[in-house]
């Protein structure tokens, strides 16, 4: 059944790469808030803790979810291998850690990042946001990468995009996708 719903996701891909939700319209048309973000602290890769205003927020990335690390006392993650295509617990559990590594290499304490936010919070009252330092989007190099799935459960504006990148890196194999089969 996973199977089937990757097979349609390519052809959906091929669909998709002849029409305009590929491009960047989803920031250009972007209504939410756009704030300067002073970061403080990488949580994991789709967690971060910045400065508003002089005001200490969490912010988790828009539309994306990498696979989780250990927090607090935990010794393991929280990684659920249905969330990610059946993908095992210990590669989630490698590549939780690469995601917040590769995110550590390209944002640092006090870099000034640019939020663009929907003004809407999740469940631990952290702002959803895309992350842009200079003209590289967090959440899209992530899932470029291979490091992250889109979001299936939230609509947003690039919704359809970060569904595009997610099918394109399972089809090129990159990061956590590299062993998944696509054979029925």
């Amino acid at each position: 059944m996973k199977k089937k719903f990757i097979y349609i996701q390519i052809v959906i891909l091929f669909i998709l790469l002849n029409t305009s939700i590929y491009s960047q319209t989803c920031y250009n048309n972007f209504r939410g808030k756009r704030y300067k973000f002073v970061l403080e602290k990488v949580i994991d890769g789709d967690t971060y803790k910045g400065y508003i205003n002089g005001k200490l927020y969490k912010v988790r990335l828009l539309g994306i979810d990498t696979p989780e690390i250990p927090h607090g006392n935990d010794k393991i993650s929280k990684n659920k291998p249905n969330k990610f295509y059946g993908i095992s617990k210990d590669i989630l559990d490698i590549y939780g850690k690469k995601a917040t590594l590769y995110v550590k290499n390209i944002i640092h304490k006090r870099d000034i990042l640019t939020l663009m936010c929907l003004n809407k919070r999740d469940k631990y009252k952290r702002l959803l946001c895309y992350v842009k330092k200079n003209d590289l989007i967090i959440n899209e190099i992530l899932l470029k990468k291979g490091l992250a799935r889109s979001y299936p459960f939230s609509k947003h504006p690039c919704y359809d995009r970060y569904r595009l990148l997610e099918i394109r890196a399972i089809c090129n194999k990159k990061g956590l996708w590299k062993n998944l089969s696509l054979s029925p």
